[in-house]
């Protein structure tokens, strides 16, 4: 294993984790049951009118989920908008304006 290791120019003890079939990393806590849980409560927030983002919507779930001691992140929201089509359309800037040369 030594010398596989130095050819592929990877670290010995990284070899013997794969080897060992070993997934030592971070546990995976992403659950979809709470996303479905949190659905209701997000569509309930973007039915509410205005334009609200997933930055905004997860600024005011959390501040209905902060009684119970519980938030979650943009990234989970921005994730579950995008999923279920609640996201708004994105501002590119200005419109781009097609006009002729004249020289």
């Amino acid at each position: 294993m030594k010398r596989i290791s130095e050819v592929l120019g990877v670290a010995h003890s990284n070899l013997m984790e794969r080897k060992a079939g070993c997934h030592c990393g971070r546990p995976s806590r992403y659950r979809v049951a709470d996303d479905e849980r949190l659905l209701p409560q997000v569509r309930a927030i973007c039915a509410d009118g205005g334009a609200n983002g997933y930055r905004r919507v997860t600024a005011h779930l959390n501040r209905e989920l902060a009684t119970a001691g519980k938030r979650v992140t943009p990234k989970r929201i921005d994730r579950l908008m995008k999923a279920h089509d609640l996201l708004l359309t994105r501002y590119t800037g200005r419109p781009v304006i097609d006009k002729a040369y004249d020289g």
